[in-house]
């Protein structure tokens, strides 16, 4: 049997490490490249039809205005909004990417921040008071006309989701 040297040896090593190190940095970047700036990963879903809800694709951090308020049903419409601000009207939401409609107790809302759309996160149901964290935006005329849910303006929900003040 030949025995091996060692100069080699750790030659063959360091060769290993740095490919397996530049295939990781590749994947990363690749993946902030793909998430940031790919068509369409910057657009607002309509989801669901009872209730409908917005939700857009791109994850949005740093917004940090506070809306309190009670979730609120509109049977007209669909939509899901909240209710209860300073001002006489409900405000419609547009929740960030993973965000799913739910039904639960013949109570309509979402699940948000939930892994795959199904597992853990948290229920926001209507009749529930809210705080959520975002900013207020101007909703793009054709999610408007597809929402079905009569705006131009909405508030955004950032990512880190809202909770439940009360049931």
């Amino acid at each position: 049997m030949a025995k091996q040297n060692p100069m080699a040896r750790r030659r063959l090593i360091r060769t290993v490490v740095i490919v397996v190190v530049l295939v990781e940095l590749l994947a990363v970047g690749g993946y902030i490249a793909w998430y940031h700036l790919w068509p369409g990963n910057d657009r607002i879903d309509v989801v669901g039809s009872n209730p409908t809800i917005l939700v857009w694709q791109k994850r949005h951090e740093g917004m940090d205005a506070l809306a309190e308020g009670t979730l609120y049903f509109d049977t007209e419409t669909g939509c899901l909004m909240l209710e209860g601000l300073e001002s006489d009207s409900a405000l419609h939401l547009v929740w960030s990417r993973g965000t799913t409609p739910v039904v639960v107790d013949n109570r309509r809302g979402v699940r948000v921040n939930a892994f795959l759309g199904r597992f853990g996160g948290t229920t926001l149901l209507e009749g529930d008071r809210v705080s959520l964290s975002g900013g207020t935006i101007d909703l793009p005329a054709d999610v408007a006309a597809r929402s079905g849910c009569d705006t131009d303006r909405a508030f955004l929900v950032s990512d880190e989701g809202g909770r439940v003040l009360q049931h």
